[in-house]
């Protein structure tokens, strides 16, 4: 907290007064980040309509726009919450089963937009985690542990285009 206090130029009491600890810290900072990534997401795909085209443009958003300019908050968003008390991993999985059920509902629009099915009753919500897995992976593997922000670009479209194809596989 003081290191905090140090690059806020502000005291450490000021820290305290508006965080209880280092976790209350970490918890405000999530859902900052989880409210911005969902606006940034849902906003492509509002603007798409609900096509396939719209969620594909999300995906490329996420990798092209936030993880590009927001490397921090990737690290935060993905790194800082593991591993930490109940109370922040509760957070955690708040904030990720709401991106979650964001991707599902954007899948079941993409799915009636293009008057198909999937093959379960399940295949949303396994294609909704599945992508959320993925998107984490990459950019943690690509920004945080091999340090290529340079790639991510590439990297994300191939996954994202790895996305669609699974999307489409599932349709019928």
């Amino acid at each position: 907290m003081e290191a905090v206090a140090d690059l806020s130029e502000v005291s450490v009491g000021t820290v305290y007064f508006y965080f209880k600890n280092k976790e209350d810290l970490i918890v405000h900072m999530l859902e900052k980040i989880g409210y911005q990534l969902r606006e940034l997401l849902g906003k492509e795909f509002r603007n798409a309509d609900g096509t396939i085209e719209g969620f594909k443009r999300a995906g490329i958003i996420f990798f092209e726009e936030f993880c590009t300019k927001y490397p921090e908050k990737v690290a935060i968003f993905f790194r800082e919450s593991a591993g930490q008390s109940e109370q922040l991993e509760r957070q955690r999985k708040r904030i990720f089963d709401k991106l979650i059920g964001d991707i599902q509902q954007a899948l079941i629009r993409v799915r009636d937009n293009m008057g198909v099915t999937f093959q379960s009753k399940y295949s949303a919500e396994v294609m909704a985690v599945s992508i959320m897995g993925m998107y984490e992976r990459i950019a943690y593997q690509y920004l945080i542990w091999e340090n290529r922000p340079k790639d991510l670009k590439t990297l994300g479209r191939d996954a994202v285009d790895f996305i669609i194809g699974g999307i489409h596989n599932l349709c019928k």
